[in-house]
């Protein structure tokens, strides 16, 4: 069992919403975003790290493979472009997860809970305990420390305004990973499904 191997019994991130309940309703429309965030959180969670040539077929292939043996439904398969599945495995960081995952260091999907003292993660004197909860999208060893990703599938217009809303969120599975595992985080990125661009934090 790896030392790092921190992972409590996984959630489940599903939520369906059946897409003609879903016109014009405010709420409901947030719903849909949170389930097309859930649908390609699963479809990263279970692609295939051994393929050789990742095309809109083979993908296309593998996300009806998920939808026939359960892992995906077929609502959560009906929120997913193709496209941007490929994109994905023409990145940066999808080229350094593929080699995590070659040397058995690439863990996705991984929950974590953790008390620490309220003052590593605010501007405050209090010994009062806050748990930190939450699921790391990627993590991967390289060169002896961690590298977390974490996707995002906002609708943005630039990578700024997802470094600017998420960075506090990152920065708290940092102290997490490192509390958890002793091991030292070299860096967090973050993944736009929607700008198909990566940026470092």
């Amino acid at each position: 069992e790896h030392p790092y191997d921190f992972v409590y019994e996984k959630s489940d991130r599903e939520l369906i919403v059946p897409q003609f309940m879903k016109e014009n309703d405010k709420e409901e429309q947030l719903l849909i975003g949170a389930e097309r965030g859930t649908a390609y959180h699963r479809v990263f969670e279970l692609l295939d790290m051994e393929c050789a040539d990742y095309t809109e077929n083979v993908v296309s292939a593998m996300i009806t493979k998920f939808v026939e043996t359960k892992k995906l439904s077929q609502t959560q398969a009906d929120c997913i472009q193709i496209r941007d599945i490929v994109k994905f495995t023409k990145s940066n960081v999808f080229e350094r997860m593929k080699d995590a995952y070659g040397r058995d260091e690439l863990f996705r999907e991984r929950q974590f809970l953790l008390g620490v003292p309220a003052k590593q993660i605010k501007k405050s004197d209090s010994e009062e305990t806050m748990i930190i909860q939450g699921i790391i999208d990627v993590c991967f060893l390289e060169d002896g420390n961690y590298v977390i990703m974490d996707y995002k599938t906002n609708r943005v217009d630039n990578m700024e305004e997802l470094k600017e809303k998420y960075a506090k969120q990152l920065e708290c599975y940092k102290l997490a990973l490192k509390e958890i595992t002793d091991i030292t985080v070299s860096e967090m990125i973050i993944y736009s499904v929607y700008l198909g661009d990566e940026i470092r934090i």
